[in-house]
């Protein structure tokens, strides 16, 4: 014996995922020091009453939320992510470890709704040029005076392997305020140091070169000082003819 009950007949609505779409950036763009990223495009769920959540992530870091709205509501999505100092950054959250130049980064952005129905992934590759250290060297140096008047010179060479990168120099003695001594582009430098200067013993004399991204390179110069009491034995006139 058996009984059978029929229901009204249901309407099945099945999840429909969301969709996203990107304009940029382009793919395989190369990031300089301070270029940006920019995340840009829309995303759509066709469902009703539902919520839509959008995604970024950058190789194997960890995901991040770049838009959240409404099903049937198209979701315009914009982020702009800044290279510095060899990592990616929103504003000044950093979001990945130092990125290594002359291998493809991935910038993945998917959508998931509150379903859990999820949208295909749009990967976008990337490159990045790290800002390198400028270059300084700095010539021999031969102190020469007997007096605190006297002086001698220090010179170098300032440099910098990036493009579009100017340099600054400067020095400071044993903590001494900086002092800048060359801006530009690259090219020889040169101060004067007086005896004066200089105190009896160990000096430091710290010559910086800073590039217009705030990578720096310094070198320590270390100059001894003695003061050498001698007796005058003999006198010695000088006369002036006029």
């Amino acid at each position: 014996y058996s009984d059978y009950v029929y229901s009204e007949p249901f309407e099945i609505e099945h999840n429909v995922a969301p969709t996203v779409s990107l304009t940029g950036p382009s793919d395989n763009s190369t990031l300089y020091e301070n270029d940006t990223l920019t995340i840009a495009g829309t995303a759509y769920d066709a469902d009703s009453d539902q919520s839509v959540t959008v995604y970024y992530q950058v190789n194997s870091e960890q995901r991040k939320v770049l838009a959240t709205n409404l099903s049937k509501t198209l979701i315009t999505l914009s982020k702009q992510l800044t290279f510095k100092s060899g990592k990616l950054f929103d504003g000044e959250v950093v979001l990945t470890d130092a990125l290594a130049g002359g291998v493809p980064h991935t910038l993945k952005v998917w959508a998931v709704d509150n379903e859990n129905g999820q949208s295909a992934n749009i990967e976008r590759t990337f490159y990045v040029v790290p800002n390198r250290a400028p270059l300084l060297s700095v010539d021999a140096i031969v102190p020469s005076g007997i007096i605190n008047t006297d002086k001698f010179k220090i010179s170098g060479t300032a440099s910098d392997q990036d493009a579009n990168s100017s340099v600054k120099v400067n020095y400071r003695i044993n903590g001494a305020n900086p002092i800048e001594i060359y801006d530009g582009a690259g090219g020889a430098w040169e101060f004067d140091v007086s005896l004066g200067q200089l105190q009896v013993g160990e000096n430091l004399i710290v010559v910086e070169v800073i590039d217009n991204y705030n990578a720096k390179t310094s070198k320590t110069i270390k100059l001894n000082k003695n003061e050498v009491k001698t007796p005058i034995l003999q006198s010695v006139a000088r006369y002036k003819i006029e």
